[in-house]
């Protein structure tokens, strides 16, 4: 693990030599902002011609270690990067897995995945959605759940199979449907009419874009809800009084079953 460490940081720096030390010819990396590159001379020429010190900042590192078995291992490893100067971050996942061959760890592959996080959903600027110390608070509160119900959305090329009881709400934006989740946000081509379809009693539609979770809402503001990551959802004026009723007594009555109110939306 504490090469995984080295290994990102040189990385943020600009500074492949340590990579390349841990590369062979078998070596492969997948990455969505490179090309496949497989072997040690073809990343080493990747690198030394492309490779410069990242515009990013890690705001936030954690690193999770996965023996395979006596001679290979993985790390998983997810980051928030900052960007344009605080202003905006993304989260990367990354894996990391190597072999044992001789006196140096081999490196054999290498992939990771980025999220844009949108500014908007950061409680204050220059901080990632949810801390990890919330997130963990939040996660063993739902473990005391029943498990959630799934949905499969599109997603770019790949189908997303999303657990509902970690959706924080979910925004129609465009021709798109943004799902902001505890752990991360992601964006789906459904509209949010064909999404609504799918949610269960517990997501209500605060206003003609957004659907909330309504176990995540803290507190009701003027015009507005406020979710535990520190979100505010606005709140239509002219059906406030009765989107503001029929949450109370959603809040309340929760988890007996519950209906929604008659009003129309904005």
């Amino acid at each position: 693990m504490e090469l995984t460490k080295k290994l990102v940081h040189d990385y943020y720096e600009g500074d492949f030599a340590r990579w390349f030390l841990h590369l062979d010819s078998k070596s492969v990396w997948i990455s969505q902002e490179t090309p496949i590159l497989i072997g040690d001379k073809c990343i080493r020429r990747y690198f030394k011609k492309y490779g410069k010190k990242k515009g990013q900042m890690l705001q936030q590192e954690e690193y999770q270690p996965l023996p395979v078995n006596s001679k290979v291992a993985m790390v998983i490893v997810k980051l928030t990067e900052n960007q344009n100067q605080g202003r905006s971050h993304r989260a990367v996942t990354a894996s990391f897995v190597y072999k044992a061959a001789g006196e140096r760890a081999k490196l054999i592959l290498y992939h990771s995945s980025v999220e844009e996080i949108l500014e908007e959903y950061g409680a204050s600027p220059g901080r990632p959605p949810m801390d990890m110390y919330t997130f963990r608070f939040v996660k063993g509160l739902l473990l005391d759940q029943k498990p959630g119900n799934r949905i499969s959305v599109p997603s770019g090329s790949r189908t997303m199979f999303v657990d509902l009881n970690t959706v924080l709400f979910i925004k129609s934006s465009g021709r798109k449907t943004e799902f902001y989740c505890l752990d991360r946000i992601f964006s789906c081509s459904l509209p949010i009419s064909n999404i609504a379809e799918k949610l269960p009693e517990y997501f209500y539609p605060i206003h003609r874009s957004y659907m909330v979770n309504i176990r995540y809402i803290t507190a009701i503001y003027r015009y507005e809800a406020e979710l535990i990551s520190g979100v505010r959802i606005p709140i239509p004026a002219l059906p406030y009084m009765q989107i503001k009723n029929d949450l109370e007594k959603m809040l309340c009555d929760y988890p007996r079953q519950m209906s929604y109110g008659s009003s129309n939306r904005e």
